[in-house]
């Protein structure tokens, strides 16, 4: 039997099968199944979708009420910046560019492929004609000398 695949409020003790049939568990713990004429199966069915509804109905409600000051600000897209971590973060990408820019050719081709267009050390090393342990190599050392430049 192929059961109704929604779900239903915890204190309804039957399931409704795809078959024009209803199962439940009677007192002495027995499941039990019973076959429905057609009005019958649409009044469990319709007694049902109404149980949904509300479920749903509720489930919108708890969900506003839940909408804390804390909540929204997790929620947001563009979460509030004080203006020293907006202007810490605006120096700090600057010197970044600046020593980018102090790079070798090679160096800064490599980080540019590998972190801004997500390529894997093995096609960069395909373009740049050498083994990717040589481009891994590269990276390295350029971060080891971004990050001795820009010490936060």
């Amino acid at each position: 039997m192929e059961k109704v695949k929604r779900r239903k409020k915890k204190y309804n003790p039957y399931t409704l099968e795809m078959n024009h049939m209803i199962s439940f568990i009677d007192s002495k713990g027995v499941k039990q199944n019973i076959s429905l004429n057609e009005e019958l199966y649409q009044e469990f069915n319709a007694f049902e979708l109404e149980d949904l509804k509300e479920l749903n109905e509720y489930d919108r409600h708890i969900e506003h009420l839940e909408l804390t000051e804390d909540n929204l600000y997790h929620y947001t897209k563009n979460k509030y910046v004080s203006l020293e971590e907006f202007v810490f973060e605006k120096l700090l990408y600057e010197k970044l560019h600046q020593e980018i820019n102090k790079l070798p050719e090679i160096q800064k081709r490599r980080l540019k492929m590998y972190y801004l267009e997500g390529k894997n050390l093995r096609e960069i090393a395909l373009i740049e004609h050498c083994s990717p342990r040589a481009v891994k190599y590269s990276i390295d050392i350029a971060l080891q000398k971004l990050s001795k430049k820009i010490s936060i």
